[in-house]
């Protein structure tokens, strides 16, 4: 007689959604994107506006994909989500003029929309459905860790094929991708609380926006998520400009940002220790003032030394999604955990549409010292208010659980 449990349904979930993570970021071009664009003959200006329409479909997506997520299912949510990263780098791998790369920006902001939230909805549920929620925090860092590792890896490789065609590191992004969306195909729906089909789509978000909005705990990690999500991306903007004035010759790129990825790798996959040595709270904290004092350094020299710095922005990085993610899972009810997630996508992509123009017209009209102190005073007024709020919401909260040790099976870096 067949067993009722889940467990060899769901089972497989959790070793192919580090497969799907790891391909689905593994981008050889990413070193190389604005090299690139120039190559096809864009400018600067038209370099920015493909970042903004990105951002405004990302931000007017974002909360009806989670949606999507909640009602018809996490895995047609990723799915659509590989589709529409397989569309934005065929036209970008044939694009020759800024009207096509307009369209790819546009599909690349629905991809990041569909696949924000869905995908730590998908492993969450599954986890909840085989009695291992409590391991979600050591798997969501170690997922992120593949994501972050392939992205150092692509860049590593694909700074040197850069060299033969400035086309072949899109071309191997785009097979990541489809091996990616193929992945997802095999994924087996975790079951969630589905009474919520039966309402209207306006009704959910607006019931999902009360979730996040109700709860002080996660109505402040949004905000706090958000803003050092806004922040790190801004800053990072900057870091070829800066190792350019710093001395760093091109070839060296892809090896730096390896070097970079690797080590928001290795935090990533750590987060779970840091929260369970330091306390949740204090594991927090970390993130705000590492990434803080990088951004004060950045701005008080500019030298090789501050390369090696950037460094701390990626471990911050790696912390942040597997901390932050966990607390929120835990207060979220199922039926819209989704929805929920990316109500903080949403958020993050607010604050970056504000934050890039402002930082963009500093490091213009000042000089990118100016850019980075300003991101620096940014993260400590936006990260410690959200972190103190939250302190004060559960003065007592539980302590962190002790992780539970991966299965021997499971792939590793």
């Amino acid at each position: 007689m067949p067993s009722s449990s889940p467990a060899p349904r769901l089972a497989p979930n959790v070793p192919r959604f580090y497969a799907y993570s790891l391909l689905s970021t593994l981008s050889f071009w990413f070193p190389v994107a604005i090299l690139y664009y120039q190559a096809c003959g864009l400018t600067y200006g038209e370099i920015m506006l493909l970042v903004v329409v990105q951002s405004v479909f990302q931000f007017a997506l974002e909360v009806p994909s989670g949606v999507v997520a909640d009602r018809w299912g996490r895995k047609y949510a990723l799915l659509i989500a590989a589709v529409s990263k397989g569309v934005f780098l065929t036209l970008f791998l044939v694009g020759d003029g800024v009207g096509v790369f307009i369209l790819a920006s546009a599909v690349l902001g629905i991809h990041l929309a569909f696949e924000s939230g869905s995908d730590s909805a998908f492993l969450y549920d599954t986890l909840k459905s085989l009695g291992r929620e409590g391991e979600y925090r050591q798997h969501e860092g170690k997922a992120w860790s593949y994501r972050l590792g392939s992205m150092g890896v692509g860049s590593l490789i694909g700074g040197a094929t850069a060299e033969v065609s400035l086309r072949l590191p899109v071309l191997l992004t785009l097979l990541a991708a489809v091996a990616a969306f193929f992945v997802a195909l095999t994924f087996r729906e975790p079951p969630h609380h589905r009474s919520t089909r039966d309402k209207p789509s306006v009704a959910h978000m607006r019931h999902a926006a009360g979730v996040v909005w109700n709860s002080g705990s996660i109505r402040y990690l949004v905000l706090f998520s958000g803003f050092m999500g806004a922040a790190m991306l801004t800053g990072f903007k900057f870091s070829q400009p800066y190792m350019h004035d710093a001395g760093v010759d091109l070839k060296f790129f892809g090896a730096i940002y390896f070097v970079w990825m690797v080590s928001s790798a290795v935090a990533a996959r750590n987060a779970h220790r840091l929260a369970k040595g330091l306390g949740e709270p204090l594991a927090l904290l970390t993130i705000p003032v590492l990434l803080a004092a990088h951004y004060f350094f950045l701005a008080w020299t500019t030298s090789l030394v501050g390369v090696a710095v950037i460094l701390v922005s990626q471990v911050t990085s790696g912390l942040v999604r597997p901390l932050v993610n966990d607390a929120i899972h835990r207060d979220t009810p199922s039926s819209h955990r989704a929805t929920v997630m990316s109500f903080a996508g949403f958020f993050q992509s607010l604050v970056l549409m504000a934050l890039s123009p402002l930082f963009g017209v500093l490091a213009d009209r000042h000089s990118l010292a100016a850019a980075f102190g300003a991101e620096g005073l940014f993260v400590v007024v936006a990260g410690l208010i959200p972190l103190a709020l939250l302190a004060l919401h559960r003065p007592s909260a539980a302590p962190t659980p002790p992780a539970v040790n991966v299965e021997p099976g499971a792939p590793t870096s």
